[in-house]
């Protein structure tokens, strides 16, 4: 019974420890970088439920929104 509790706790430590594991924080941007701080702003409103939004934010680069169709910066929408 003691080995089956021993087994049990060690599991559950190997669990614990696995899980914790594949958290990821990620590093906050430089003081000035402002495309980073817009990307981590980007990908906040798209986790948060707002993929236009974030969407849009992304557009106000001009090298993204190039690679962009023209109805995503534009928020018209293609026939």
């Amino acid at each position: 019974m003691l080995t089956k509790i021993k087994l049990c706790v060690q599991l559950c430590v190997l669990m614990l420890l696995t899980a914790c594991q594949t958290i990821t924080y990620t590093a906050s941007c430089r003081v000035g970088d402002t495309a980073c701080q817009r990307n981590q702003n980007a990908q906040t409103l798209a986790l948060i439920g707002h993929p236009k939004a974030a969407t849009k934010l992304m557009c106000s680069d001009n090298t993204i929104g190039r690679l962009l169709p023209p109805s995503e910066c534009t928020g018209t929408s293609t026939p």
